[in-house]
C-alpha cells in the first residue's frame, strides 16, 4: 500500500495549495467503493460513526440501493445502536441490527487457526461476534464487506500529533518526571491524573510518531522491553523512507501501518477469511491513505476528518455528526468476567506460555487478583487482553514444542 502511496503522497503536497480535500476525498472514496463492489452487494460494517456513515451515504449516491447496514448492538438502550437507527433511518437505508452476547469469547478458542498474526485489540471479541452474525447473511451472494478501518489515522490525528509534538519539545523534565513517577507507582491511579503519567511516559521513552501509537505504558513495570531501541529505530527509518521527515506525516504512516493495518483490521480479516468472504479497507488504500497523509502534513490543525463531517452535512443532523462516539466494547465489561476468559489469561502467566520471561507473571497477577478488570484503565485491561489473546495464538497457531522459541524470535 505505502510503496504505491508514495508517488500520490508527493503530488498532493505539490498541489496543496489548490487542493478542494473535501472534494478530492468524496471523489477519491467514490472512485474506491465503486471499484470494491462492483457486481458484488456491498455490507458496510455499520457503527453509525462518521466513518461507516460516510461509506453509506456514498454507495448510496452511488446508486447502491442494495447496500446492507449490519450493527452489532449492546443492549436496547446502547447509544451507539440508537444512533445507527437514526442515521440509517435519515439515509433510508437497510438496517440488520445483531445483539452482542456481552460475554463471548470465541475468538479465544482457536486464534491460531483464524487470525493471520497476533495482536492486542480488546475489541477483537465483539468483532469476532459481529463478523459471524455477517456470514451468516451472506447465503452464497456475492458480496463484499467493507470496514472503514483507516479513517482515523488517515484524517483523524492531526490535532493529537501537535499535543503530543509539544509536550515532546517541552524540557525534558516535563515529561521524564511524571513518566518516571508512572512506571515506580503511578500506574496505579485511576482517572486523569493515571491518564497524564500514562502519556508522559510514553513520550520521555519514544519518538512522537510511535509514542502517538503505544498501547500501553507499561513497559518495564509489567513486562520486559528488550528490542525497543531496534523496533524504534526500524520504524522510524521506514516511516522517514515512506513520508520524509516531517513528524506529521511520519506519525500518520506509522499509524496506519502498526495500528490501522496491523491491529484494526486483522480483526475482521482473519474471521473473514474463514468464512471464505472478502473484506476491503477503503480508507486503507492508497490514494486515500495517500491524502491522509498529504494532508494532515500541509494541516495539522484542521478539526479530526474535517471533510468527512462537511460531506455528511448535507444529509446527517450536527447532533449525529459531532456526537461522542463510544468504543467498541461491552460498555458493562463482563466479557472480562468470564471463566474463557480468566482461564486463558492464566495460561498466559503460566510457566508454560510462549510469554514467560517476557512478562512479570507474578506483577501482573497481583494487579488481575486486586482489582476489578471492568474498573482498571482501559490501557491496563487492553494489556490483559492482548497477553491473554497473544499465548491463545501461539497455543494454536505452533505445536506443542514451539510457542516459546517462536514467541521470543
Amino acid at each position: 500500500m505505502f510503496e504505491a502511496a508514495r508517488t500520490e503522497i508527493a503530488a498532493f503536497w505539490h498541489a496543496r495549495e489548490h487542493l478542494d480535500i473535501r472534494k478530492e476525498g468524496v471523489r477519491l472514496l467514490e472512485q474506491t467503493l465503486s471499484t470494491m463492489t462492483e457486481s458484488r452487494r456491498p455490507i458496510v460494517l455499520f457503527s453509525g460513526g462518521i466513518d461507516s456513515s460516510l461509506i453509506a451515504s456514498t454507495l448510496r449516491d452511488l446508486g447502491r440501493r442494495d447496500t446492507l447496514l449490519v450493527h452489532l448492538s449492546f443492549g436496547a438502550q446502547d447509544p451507539e445502536t440508537l444512533a445507527a437507527r437514526s442515521v440509517a433511518s435519515t439515509l433510508g437505508m437497510e438496517l440488520h441490527e445483531l445483539r452482542s452476547t456481552g460475554s463471548g469469547v470465541s475468538c479465544l478458542e482457536q486464534p491460531g487457526t483464524v487470525y493471520p498474526i497476533p495482536f492486542g485489540d480488546i475489541s477483537t471479541s465483539p468483532t469476532a461476534e459481529l463478523m459471524q452474525g455477517v456470514a451468516h447473511l451472506v447465503d452464497g451472494i456475492p458480496t463484499v464487506i467493507i470496514d472503514g478501518t483507516g479513517a482515523d489515522g488517515a484524517f483523524g490525528l492531526g490535532a493529537k500529533i501537535a499535543t503530543f509534538q509539544r509536550l515532546a519539545s517541552a524540557p525534558g523534565w516535563v515529561s521524564s518526571a511524571p513518566g518516571a513517577a508512572y512506571r515506580w507507582g503511578l500506574w496505579r491511579a485511576k482517572g486523569d491524573l493515571e491518564y497524564r503519567g500514562r502519556i508522559a511516559r510514553r513520550i520521555s521513552e519514544f519518538p512522537v510518531p510511535l509514542a502517538l501509537i503505544a498501547q500501553t505504558s507499561l513497559f518495564h513495570v509489567m513486562f520486559r522491553d528488550d528490542h525497543r531501541a531496534s523496533l524504534t529505530r526500524d520504524m522510524t527509518n521506514t516511516a522517514v523512507d515512506i513520508a520524509d521527515a516531517n513528524v506529521y506525516a511520519q506519525a500518520v504512516v506509522t499509524d496506519l501501518m502498526l495500528t490501522c493495518a496491523r491491529v484494526f483490521a486483522q480483526k475482521t480479516l482473519g474471521p473473514a477469511s474463514r468464512h471464505g468472504l472478502s473484506v476491503v479497507y477503503p480508507f486503507l488504500d492508497s490514494p486515500l491513505a495517500a491524502l491522509g497523509i498529504a494532508s494532515t502534513k500541509a494541516n495539522p490543525n484542521t478539526p479530526p476528518k474535517r471533510w468527512m463531517k462537511d460531506a455528511l452535512s448535507t444529509r446527517l443532523s450536527s447532533s449525529l455528526i459531532n456526537r461522542r462516539k463510544s468504543g467498541f466494547i461491552d460498555p458493562g465489561g463482563s466479557m472480562l468476567r468470564t471463566a474463557p476468559f480468566r482461564a486463558a489469561l492464566e495460561d498466559a502467566l503460566s510457566a508454560d506460555s510462549a510469554l514467560n520471561g517476557i512478562v512479570n507473571a507474578a506483577r501482573l497477577r497481583r494487579l488481575v487478583n486486586h482489582s476489578s478488570l471492568s474498573t482498571l484503565p482501559h490501557g491496563h485491561t487492553n494489556l490483559l487482553w492482548s497477553l491473554a489473546f497473544t499465548d491463545r495464538w501461539y497455543r494454536t497457531n505452533c505445536g506443542p514444542n514451539e510457542p516459546q522459541q517462536t514467541a521470543r524470535a
